[in-house]
Parts: C-alpha cells; sequence; structure tokens
C-alpha cells in the first residue's frame, strides 16, 4: 500500500516507489493530489502512528481485487482513523472470470469476486455475459467499476488497463494467460 505524507516520521515506514513502473502509469493521478509529497509502500508489519493520517488524503497500491473484504475493512479503519480520501489504484484489470488454474481468484464462488458483485447490482440479476464488463473501454466496465468504488467506500479507484499489464510484463499476450481478465486464454 502506498501513502502521500509529508511527516518525517512517515519516510521510516515507507518503501520508496519513485521509479516504478506503476508510479508512472499512475502519474497523471498522482499529479491530482497537490499538497503531499512522495510516495512509498507502507509495511504490513509496521503500525503507523494515527497523527500522520488525520485529515490527509491517501493512495493506496495494491496487486488486485478479489472479494475486497478485507480491503473494505480496511478503508473503514482509514476512516476511523480520519483520514480524509482514500484513493485506490489496482495493479490489475479487474478480475472479471475466476481463476480455473489458481486459487486466488476461484474464491468460494464466481459470485463472490467484487466485480460479480457489482454487476449483479447493476443488473439485478446472476450469470450476465461479462464481456463488456471486460472493457476498460465501455460504459458498463465504467459502472461497475464505480459500484466497486462505492461499495468500498473510496474516494477513487483505477485499474491497471490489461494492455499496459501485458507491456509492462514484457511478453506478448499470447504468451500470457489473461483469463481472469478477459475469458481468453492461450493454454486450452
Amino acid at each position: 500500500m502506498a501513502f502521500f505524507s509529508k511527516e518525517k516520521r512517515f519516510q521510516l515506514a515507507i518503501h520508496s516507489l519513485e521509479d516504478g513502473y506503476f508510479r508512472n502509469k499512475f502519474e497523471n493521478d498522482i499529479k491530482n493530489f497537490s499538497g503531499n509529497s512522495g510516495i512509498g509502500v507502507i509495511s504490513d508489519t509496521e503500525a503507523q502512528p494515527i497523527v500522520v493520517i488525520q485529515g490527509k488524503k491517501g493512495v493506496f497500491l495494491d496487486d488486485s481485487i478479489v472479494r475486497g473484504t478485507q480491503l473494505k475493512d480496511n478503508v473503514h479503519d482509514l476512516h476511523e482513523a480520519g483520514i480524509k480520501e482514500v484513493n485506490m489504484r489496482i495493479a490489475c484489470p479487474p478480475l472479471t472470470y475466476p481463476c480455473e488454474f489458481l486459487n486466488f481468484s476461484r474464491s468460494r464462488s464466481s459470485l463472490e469476486l467484487a466485480t460479480h458483485k457489482a454487476v449483479r447490482e447493476l443488473e439485478n440479476k446472476e450469470g450476465v455475459d461479462m464481456k463488456e464488463y471486460s472493457d476498460c473501454n465501455s460504459e458498463k466496465y465504467r459502472a461497475m467499476v464505480e459500484k466497486i468504488r462505492e461499495h468500498l467506500d473510496l474516494t477513487s479507484l483505477s485499474f491497471q488497463k490489461l494492455d499496459d499489464l501485458v507491456e509492462a510484463i514484457g511478453l506478448s499476450k499470447e504468451k500470457l494467460c489473461t483469463h481472469c481478465f478477459d475469458n481468453s486464454s492461450y493454454f486450452d
């Protein structure tokens, strides 16, 4: 997770992401947080003084949102501690399809995925074709992301685009399994 702050005490608890690829992808978003200096990763094991976040704008980075349960609890705690804004940037696209190979997105059911919960609310039904919701240029995608943002009580939420993720990995899409993001796999 990352957090912007000018407080010197906070610098001891973060790991720099100044030159990271992820930071570059969200550089325009980061510039919108005026009055803050720096970006870094908060260690999961180091307790942070409450005074550091009271009244501040936070930008947090995570690898993915599967169900969103833990993230929702963390956001609630941040609000309770007095944070002004919780802005979330996710390093991969939304997980719109359950992974058939790994356990991390299989969940107990695909209906528990944050994306499916959001779509179920938007469509008022289950078993919706997720193709349009997987297209980052579609209105349905934007509505789904907004619903996830609302559910998690975030100020803003952005996901990495699949093309950008593929570029960051440095291999052609044909050499990657992207099933969780767009229901395609070259390993069938």
